[in-house]
């Protein structure tokens, strides 16, 4: 079998890396690569016209067009170095990933702190409806319940607080919750259960 020829190798081996390189820059950035090459070639045809100058571009009707050629390819061999040596653009693109994930984390955390503190405040409020309640059931012996029934049993009991918790506790309910709801009916299903509510009582 014939073999291909050195310099043949060598091009096809930079495009396929060149290929592979825009290719994971697409991933990155949600870009196509018809989008990225566009804006390789927009970005090096400013620089050109920069360089050269407009004016003498469109004004000059003896440019030689074999010397363009060889200035375009050259440039596009300049491309495949740049995209085999560097890797600037990933490596900078990489860098602002790695900045914008650890800003993310910080805010993450930020947020955690404020929603466990949120539900601390929380749990200390509803825990002084409970205690407050659970003194007015059990000193006064007349008391009629609000949220539960006392001869309907254990299992319905357990049954509509869980429905309570669902409705007034912020781990479950779409609002911030209701502790003094929460609070008072605990209560009464705490005594109810036979739970003894104290000073020191919690959960």
């Amino acid at each position: 079998m014939k073999k291909k020829p050195k310099k043949v190798y060598v091009t096809h081996k930079l495009h396929q890396e060149s290929m592979n390189k825009l290719d994971q820059l697409s991933q990155l950035t949600g870009t196509t690569m018809a989008e990225l090459l566009e804006q390789m070639i927009n970005e090096k045809y400013a620089i050109h016209l920069s360089n050269t100058g407009v004016k003498q571009i469109f004004s000059d009707d003896k440019v030689n067009e074999t010397s363009l050629d060889q200035e375009l390819d050259q440039e596009l061999k300049d491309d495949e170095q740049r995209w085999k040596n560097a890797n600037t653009g990933l490596d900078e693109f990489n860098q602002r990933m790695e900045y914008w994930k650890n800003e993310e984390k910080m805010k993450n955390s930020m947020q955690a702190e404020r929603f466990k503190k949120k539900l601390d405040d929380w749990a200390k409020e509803w825990e002084r409806y409970f205690r407050d309640y659970s003194f007015t059931i059990k000193e006064n012996h007349t008391y009629q319940f609000k949220y539960f029934n006392p001869k309907d049993g254990a299992e319905v009991w357990k049954k509509h607080m869980r429905q309570y918790t669902k409705l007034w506790h912020p781990d479950y309910a779409l609002n911030e919750g209701n502790p003094q709801k929460f609070g008072e009916m605990k209560a009464e299903y705490d005594i109810l259960t036979g739970k003894i509510p104290t000073e020191e009582y919690s959960l």
